[in-house]
């Protein structure tokens, strides 16, 4: 049985009040006084390459984030916590090489009007200067204090999903943009571990959706990313871009994109919007590791929204959460989602392997009447560990690492209603 979410156009790029936010609309990414002295106020005897702080719902950072990851919100995660990063030399860097880009921007003029698909490219383009239009124009600070005004390069606050361990070296350094050659061979030499589909460069969104569900392992990064006009990418270019560096004297390219399934919210493959097609999100490729400042990074966990207790199922650690469905007909379709964050090892998202009653919801299977607190399960295998009390004896038994299957015209109540458990934690796979 499939998840219900399904993936909706992306009708508008980016909020249009997202720059309102910004503790410094002149320079979208400049951090607030308050959070700015948190950072430096810590009490380390050796300060690392970058400072981090976790950021506090009255600080106008977190408001900025928070409608930004809002604007097309993630199917399995929430926010659980948010942290503002600062190096200073990825600072200097990226406010040195706009003021590159700002002169290059009215050199290096776009020439797409030349390439096939004119029309749609226009199209595409056109979305993306309604993207850049709300933090345009902005302003750098010189080294002396003075302020330089810059009019022609665009800046856009983009996702990045990736590792806790990534996400570190991403604060720390920066973004590493590796080439594609090796003179050596060397097995140990490090490597891109992305094929490139719309170039060999470094990769963003304006999705937290995309870049949580398909991409992270828990975390985001913030950054602001810099570009003149960009390549506009349509159907048809993956051929020439996969692989290869920046397309002609462009230094990015802009890529709206579509599920191939939009009814999976899961579904990783995503490919440039054909002629009339509503984008689902945007990709955005560049090809310069100085064009990325990484601000903010976001730690995630998995959404439950409507938790259910069930005092027969006691877990004795924090979990994933599993989906459940009402099987009653008559209940709404909001109704019928349900999600149970009790102690669940593993389990495929795209599934739902157990279902229930609804709160306020009676459900007879056979001649027997299903309760709220009963989970049954159907068409996955798994194991469980738990202990449970006797009814007779009252003397607690154990469980470790059980075994079970149910076939797909099979439900099995998973022994909660004939047991008294104390805890029990799953470990649930598909067939």
């Amino acid at each position: 049985m499939s998840a219900t979410h399904v993936v909706s156009p992306q009708l508008v790029p980016v909020p249009q009040t997202l720059r309102e936010q910004l503790p410094s609309p002149s320079i979208p990414w400049m951090l607030s006084q308050n959070l700015f002295a948190r950072m430096h106020n810590k009490d380390e005897t050796s300060p690392p390459s970058y400072r981090q702080t976790q950021i506090l719902q009255d600080d106008p950072e977190w408001r900025f984030i928070l409608e930004f990851f809002q604007h097309d919100k993630p199917h399995k995660y929430e926010i659980k916590a948010a942290y503002g990063i600062h190096n200073r030399r990825s600072q200097q860097t990226f406010e040195g090489y706009l003021s590159i880009i700002n002169a290059e921007a009215q050199k290096l003029l776009p020439s797409w009007q030349q390439e096939p698909q004119a029309d749609q490219r226009k199209t595409c383009i056109t979305r993306w200067k309604t993207s850049v239009q709300n933090f345009s124009p902005f302003k750098i600070k010189e080294t002396d204090g003075r302020e330089e005004l810059i009019k022609h390069a665009k800046v856009l606050p983009l996702w990045h999903g990736s590792s806790q361990q990534v996400c570190k070296s991403i604060a720390g350094s920066g973004f590493t943009f590796f080439g594609k050659t090796s003179l050596a061979k060397t097995t140990k030499d490090p490597v891109s571990t992305d094929e490139g589909f719309f170039g060999s460069g470094i990769y963003f969104t304006n999705s937290a959706r995309y870049a949580a569900d398909i991409y992270s392992k828990g975390h985001l990064i913030v950054s602001w990313v810099s570009m003149r006009e960009p390549f506009p990418v349509i159907n048809g270019d993956m051929d020439t871009l996969k692989g290869k560096g920046a397309y002609k004297h462009y230094n990015a390219h802009y890529v709206p994109v579509r599920s191939i399934n939009p009814t999976n919210p899961n579904e990783c493959l995503y490919f440039p919007c054909k002629q009339g097609e509503k984008p689902h999100c945007d990709e955005i490729v560049v090809f310069n590791a100085a064009q990325a400042l990484p601000r903010f990074w976001v730690e995630l966990e998995v959404a439950a929204p409507n938790l259910i207790q069930l005092p027969m199922i006691m877990p004795t650690k924090k979990g994933l959460s599993i989906k459940i469905m009402c099987k009653n007909n008559q209940c709404t379709e909001f109704n019928k989602e349900q999600w149970v964050g009790k102690g669940i090892g593993k389990f495929n998202m795209n599934q739902v392997f157990a279902e229930m009653a609804c709160q306020g919801c009676s459900l007879t299977i056979g001649n027997e009447n299903i309760s709220t607190t009963d989970i049954y399960f159907s068409n996955c295998k798994g194991s469980y560990t738990g202990m449970y009390k006797e009814d007779d004896s009252n003397q607690i038994i154990k469980v470790e690492n059980k075994a079970f299957e149910v076939k797909a015209n099979q439900l099995n109540s998973f022994e909660t209603k004939p047991k008294n458990w104390v805890f029990v934690n799953l470990e649930i796979f598909n067939q």
